[in-house]
């Protein structure tokens, strides 16, 4: 947890003694083993759901209470680097405490900050409420921020949406209930690389309070006042038409404990709340607190979300199903026309490598959204009633009724009641209709015959009386369950209580399925952006990135797709974060993958591009040119000479380094500008790099170095961004002599299928023209694929074996694209 000052520097004694010492005093190391015990001992059922009992739980405890240990610790070594003044900096921890003491003064209402909600709303209301408000206006506020952060320099994390029942929870348990003071449902983080970074921000911020572009409700000074743990920040409560977010700002240090303590703080807040094994699950294993913006949705017709789904909460429920596992949907934001952006928090490449396969090969994202999407009921129009068999009542205070008619039945028939079917003796004039004479006994007694029978009876012949029907009275309706109404006009109708065909809301139409589209267009332009500003490591390239960071001089392997760029993007990162005035050159043959690996560095710090570029210099082919600056040109990237002046590099990087063994141009550049005397971090092909050289023969082969320098080389053997047919088919071209370089694939998505255009060219042809030829036709083919694309622009690489070859091909391909 935390990097950058001495452990030495605070007291270490008793319990957090022991934890250091079973990592060789490593504070990084002792975080991750603990971690890696937090989700091994908490307790699973046999199906492997999390399943915290009492007895594991006291288990988890112990393993979080270590966690916890190491939180403070490295919050303590943290504050401790930067309470001392760097090298070049114009302020340290003392200073910046004084800002943040100042700031708070200033920013402390007399009343806490609250969201405009409606008033005496009850607490499930103001919940929906204030979800609205995050849904309508959350997305502008965020926005707003992000300039005032980047443009001091800092990275700027976007934070998923408080869900629906943390926002309900925190408002009970904190509030009182008072939902209008959880004002941290949207919220932001600004990290910055130095104090002097930090405290331009903050002015930043002031300035833009004080111009009225921003509305600062509060700020809470946590660097002067610490949690209990050690944890420092600061905290900012912005206002957007109503609705409050949080920013909060921090130091980069300081934010790497926090990832780590993550796990541990809220597998201890689940536990120690009573909550169930899903809320477990989900706080050991789900994704940090950043959100991309990833997908952007269009419901037909242009309706809401609300029209739509009835809810936020439903929408989102449907989109947690249909999403790939490892995707879990972070924020929501409503647009114009049916428009819907949505932002994924992502643990994995894994889940959104399949999102892509599921959005772009096909529509198995959408068919997925399709069948957990509710159908669409609305109410049936005035016009529409008699013919769903349905009449309204309206009564003289603005109340209408619905009825549901059957047969003759209508509203205004006042209820009758039924007198039941019964049995009697048949009256004189019955027995003769039925058939029956009546005689006498000499003693007085009846008898009965009946004209066609031969015997007679002597009980009287009886009849069935029908059942009869009659209006109720008045007593009768109460009994009977009816109420007695009157419309404005004076008419009565009556209306049953408890009957399913009389009602008060409106009869709806057939349900009709409501279409959710995705712009395939945006979401390649956000998948192409997401991919580069992932920076979570897997296991075996935190282990390789350790290697290489702990050397001087280090050679890193890999075969092709197995990541080396990406690590060696992370040790950049690290470089540049690590020491404000470090500057670092990046060699590569050909201009384009230099200015491609500059973009990915932009997107992966999550600065503006000028506090990027303005640090990395590059050095491409033609080699004699030496070094250049990059720039940025509006949104593009340009390259500069840097000169006559002398620049010394914090590191160099060499991609490609197996194609650029013994170039004369390219060594002499190295030694003139003194790269033995730094850091160096040689990138090649395992597959082709170890076909004929000894691994550290690269290195040397490109840098005089002293014989004593210790060579470090890692071999990346795990490929994590590429698919599964992208191995298999680089795996066809690997040179290492008598066997296939081993990789393995981390969790890859099978890919689109690899296509190969065969063709062969006849004595006289120009091979520049049937190159291009081939190429378009690949093109129309990949058209024809993803038709809804308005262009192919940015997001096709024709790639070459050399320069020379890109320089035949390029013109006859400028001519057969028209």
């Amino acid at each position: 947890m935390g990097a950058g000052a001495s452990v030495d520097e605070v007291t270490i004694d008793g319990e957090l003694a022991k934890v250091l010492s079973a990592s060789d005093g490593d504070l990084a190391a002792a975080a991750e083993k603990v971690n890696r015990e937090i989700v091994r001992v908490v307790p699973k059922t046999r199906s492997g759901r999390f399943d915290p009992e009492r007895g594991e739980r006291a288990a988890v405890l112990q393993v979080v209470e270590r966690a916890n240990l190491l939180a403070q610790h490295g919050y303590a070594v943290s504050w401790a680097y930067y309470n001392k003044p760097e090298d070049g900096a114009r302020r340290d921890g003392e200073d910046l405490l004084e800002d943040t003491r100042r700031l708070e003064e200033d920013f402390t209402p007399d009343e806490p900050p609250r969201c405009a909600l409606p008033e005496g709303a009850s607490v499930g209301a103001s919940v929906a409420a204030i979800v609205e408000l995050a849904k309508r206006h959350g997305r502008a506020l965020i926005e707003s921020l992000k300039g005032l952060v980047q443009d001091a320099g800092g990275s700027y994390v976007w934070g998923p949406r408080k869900k629906e029942g943390r926002i309900r929870e925190k408002a009970e348990k904190e509030y009182g209930g008072d939902v209008a003071r959880v004002v941290d449902v949207e919220r932001a983080t600004g990290i910055f690389d130095s104090v002097d970074d930090l405290s331009l921000a903050i002015t930043r911020l002031k300035r833009a309070s004080r111009r009225g572009d921003i509305t600062i409700r509060r700020c809470k000074d946590h660097f002067g006042h610490p949690f209990d743990t050690g944890y420092r920040d600061l905290q900012f409560n912005v206002e957007l038409d109503g609705f409050v977010g949080e920013l909060q700002l921090n130091l980069r240090m300081i934010i790497d404990v926090k990832k780590q303590a993550h796990a541990a703080y809220e597998v201890e807040r689940v536990l120690k709340a009573g909550e169930g094994r899903e809320v477990l699950q989900r706080a050991v294993e789900g994704p940090g607190l950043e959100s991309e913006q990833v997908l952007r949705l269009r419901i037909e017709g242009g309706r809401s979300v609300d029209d739509a789904f009835g809810s936020l909460a439903l929408f989102e429920a449907a989109l947690a199903r249909a999403l790939p596992r490892g995707c879990v949907v972070a924020n929501v934001y409503s647009g114009d026309q049916g428009v819907v952006l949505v932002r994924l928090g992502l643990d994995e490449v894994a889940a959104m490598a399949q999102l892509r396969d599921d959005v772009i090969l096909g529509s198995a994202f959408e068919e997925a959204l399709r069948r957990v999407t509710p159908r669409w009921e609305r109410p049936v129009t005035d016009d529409e009633l008699r013919g769903r068999g349905f009449e309204r009542c309206t009564t003289g205070d603005g109340r209408n009724f619905f009825f549901m008619l059957k047969g003759d039945a209508k509203p205004w028939d006042r209820p009758t009641v039924v007198l039941p079917a019964k049995r009697r003796p048949a009256t004189d004039k019955e027995l003769g209709r039925l058939g029956y004479h009546e005689h006498k006994t000499r003693d007085d007694r009846s008898f009965y015959v009946h004209r066609d029978a031969n015997e007679a009876q002597w009980q009287r012949p009886i009849v069935m009386v029908p059942a009869k029907t009659r209006s109720a009275t008045d007593q009768e309706l109460d009994a009977l369950g009816y109420d007695e109404l009157e419309t404005d006009d004076g008419r009565k109708f009556y209306v049953h209580r408890d009957s399913n065909e009389t009602r008060q809301v409106r009869p709806i139409v057939n349900r009709v399925e409501t279409k959710i589209s995705v712009d395939r267009a945006a979401f390649l332009e956000c998948y192409s952006r997401t991919m580069m500003g992932f920076t979570k490591l897997t296991p075996h390239q935190r282990e390789k990135l350790q290697e290489v960071r702990a050397a001087t001089v280090a050679v890193l392997l890999s075969p092709a797709g197995g990541g080396k760029t990406f690590v060696a993007i992370q040790r950049v990162l690290a470089e540049l974060r690590g020491d404000a005035g470090a500057e670092v050159l990046f060699v590569a043959r050909n201009t384009a993958l230099a200015l491609f690996v500059c973009k990915w560095l932009v997107a992966a710090s999550r600065k503006s591009p000028e506090h990027v570029v303005d640090r990395v210099h590059v050095l491409v082919a033609p080699f004699e040119d030496g070094p250049r600056r990059v720039r940025v040109e509006g949104r593009r990237l340009v390259l500069d000479a840097v000169g006559e002046e002398v620049v010394k590099y914090a590191l160099v990087v060499v991609d490609e380094a197996h194609h650029l063994v013994d170039d004369a141009a390219l060594r002499a550049q190295l030694a003139d500008i003194g790269a033995a005397q730094t850091r160096l971090l040689l990138l090649a092909d395992a597959s082709q790099a170890t076909a004929t050289l000894a691994k550290d023969a690269i290195a040397r082969s490109l840098v005089e170095l002293p014989q004593e320098e210790d060579v470090v080389v890692a071999t990346l053997s795990e490929v994590v961004r590429s698919t599964k047919r992208i191995v298999a088919g680089a795996a066809a071209f690997q040179l290492e002599a008598g066997r296939k370089t081993e990789t393995s694939t981390h969790g890859a998505s099978a890919g689109p299928p690899l296509v190969a255009r065969v063709f062969s060219l006849s004595k006289g042809d120009d091979a520049g023209e049937t190159y291009a030829r081939e190429v378009v036709e690949a093109l129309a083919a990949i058209r024809r694929q993803l038709v809804d694309l308005e262009d192919l622009d940015d997001r096709v690489a024709v790639v070459g074996p050399d320069e020379a070859f890109i320089e035949k091909l390029r013109e006859p391909l400028a001519r057969a694209l028209g």
